[in-house]
């Protein structure tokens, strides 16, 4: 368990250590080499957590996923199905805030490179499924209609998810809000998810 700690402290400040320098020289400026001098490792060492450069951008949508798993999984069984997921998408997206220039070069790097793109296309896959669950669990209890289909739905709002994380990105507005942007076109689907006064079962 000790040893499992510090293979993850470490690959945390891999992590923090190269995003440093991608905000401060660019993604495609720094090298590996630069990377594990500043961790003060060696390359194999870096290459035992990240198998390419293009990993560390990876790693922050693998983070988004943790994060989603925990989440979900302390989502009471009493709590409103449409509650639990704006909360969950609230705090995924509080934690890209701090980091739009970040996000920025993440996806850019995710077009230029087609190994890195079909890597982030099964975390996505991996993510809609989460939501899925989400969906067949609170289906099951009857808090959604019970000829939801569930996939379709986790479809729709993960699809909501990732434009409005992109549009965010992308966006030469600081004053965009993502929050408010996401929430709207989420209430849009959510009605047709689950329409005012139809009962589940």
């Amino acid at each position: 368990m000790l040893r499992e700690t510090r293979k993850q402290a470490l690959k945390g400040q891999i992590y923090e250590e190269a995003l440093a320098l991608f905000k401060a020289k660019g993604f495609n400026q720094v090298t590996v080499e630069e990377i594990t001098q500043a961790c003060g490792i060696a390359k194999g060492t870096f290459y035992n957590y990240f198998p390419r450069k293009e990993s560390i951008l990876l790693y922050l949508s693998e983070l988004q996923m943790e994060a989603t798993r925990e989440r979900l999984m302390a989502t009471s069984s009493n709590e409103d199905p449409k509650a639990a997921l704006l909360s969950l998408f609230d705090a995924l997206m509080s934690r890209y805030t701090s980091d739009r220039e970040l996000v920025r070069i993440m996806m850019m790097e995710m077009i230029r490179s087609e190994p890195a793109m079909a890597e982030e296309l099964r975390v996505m896959d991996r993510f809609q499924g989460m939501i899925a669950q989400q969906l067949k669990a609170a289906r099951a209890e009857g808090k959604l209609p019970a000829s939801l289909e569930c996939s379709n739905a986790a479809a729709i709002i993960s699809g909501i998810y990732f434009h409005t994380l992109t549009a965010w990105a992308s966006s030469p507005d600081d004053a965009f809000d993502m929050r408010t942007r996401f929430k709207s076109r989420f209430e849009l689907a959510w009605h047709g998810i689950h329409p005012t006064g139809q009962q589940g079962g």
